[in-house]
């Protein structure tokens, strides 16, 4: 399957930038808030036929670091709009030892060796950046990531793997091993990119056919659900479907552990994941595939 790349045709800024001189009609334009930013997307469609020079519109100096935060606050806008109950853009600069989290008063994680952080994000137009995972994790302590039972849940992640081959690696997973509950998200170079819940030693998930191999050296937006309402387990990759609803996850899981991203949890011996990875996102609920295309439109190129 093809994972598409949308066109996009709006522009945001940020406050730095200064439109002086140009008078646009009210309907050509789209403003929104965020504290002191302000992001404006401009209707081309509307523009056509309009006589707006170059020299119409002027702009400061910080007119990339503006755009850089718009294009932020518009990826972080969609993310925080379906109220994760944490995100963690992995954007620190290297040398970092905690992972912050962009939900108030939600937990942080901790950066473990083998991380390289300051590498380049995945978000369009971002300068944040993103952690590159060699042989290390981020572990993050709460019990509100457990999902336990049949709670429903989501998962969100930009990756960008450096090498796929026989071992299943883990990108995101809370897990124990004795005996094994949880759930996890795993690549593979055969195999492709699974979702999987544990009870007892038995799985159940997400396992696209035909498997859904991700590319090498490009961000693939990954979104895993769990939907306790119909009782599935679905995958979205680049806002499409490659794992329906069909996927029955029926079992009541319990874990009680840490959440690891980019290597295995609860004592497993799994391989750690190979590659970047950008924008973890965990919801207390199922996105919608629509919610999951808005998330990829918002952040792609």
């Amino acid at each position: 399957m093809a994972l598409s790349q949308p066109s996009r045709e709006d522009f945001s800024y940020g406050e730095q930038n200064a439109v002086s001189r140009a008078t646009l009609p009210l309907a050509m334009l789209a403003v929104g808030f965020a504290g002191a930013a302000c992001a404006l997307a401009v209707d081309f469609d509307t523009l056509k036929g309009n006589d707006l020079r170059a020299d119409d519109a002027s702009f400061g100096d910080g007119a990339a670091e503006a755009s850089s935060e718009a294009a932020a606050f518009a990826y972080s806008a969609e993310v925080l709009k379906d109220e994760p109950i944490g995100y963690f853009r992995l954007g620190e600069a290297p040398g970092a030892t905690t992972a912050s989290n962009q939900v108030p008063k939600g937990a942080v994680g901790t950066y473990h060796d083998g991380v390289t952080l300051g590498v380049p994000g995945a978000i369009f137009g971002d300068s944040d950046t993103a952690a590159r995972f060699d042989v290390g994790s981020v572990v993050i302590s709460d019990p509100a990531f457990d999902f336990a039972a049949h709670a429903s849940f989501t998962l969100e992640a930009w990756l960008k793997p450096s090498a796929l081959d026989d071992e299943y690696r883990r990108v995101l997973a809370a897990e124990q091993l004795t005996p094994r509950q949880g759930y996890s998200m795993t690549i593979h170079g055969r195999d492709g990119i699974q979702f999987e819940r544990y009870l007892d030693g038995v799985q159940e998930g997400a396992n696209p056919l035909p498997a859904q191999v991700l590319p090498l050296g490009v961000y693939t937006h990954v979104v895993a659900v769990y939907d306790a309402a119909i009782q599935t387990c679905s995958l979205y990759l680049n806002g499409e479907a490659v794992a329906t609803p069909t996927n029955q996850c029926v079992f009541s899981i319990t874990h009680h552990g840490s959440f690891v991203v980019g290597a295995p949890a609860g004592g497993l011996t799994y391989s750690t994941f190979q590659g970047t990875i950008d924008e973890v996102a965990l919801y207390a609920k199922a996105l919608s595939g629509a919610r999951a295309k808005a998330h990829f439109l918002a952040g792609s190129r």
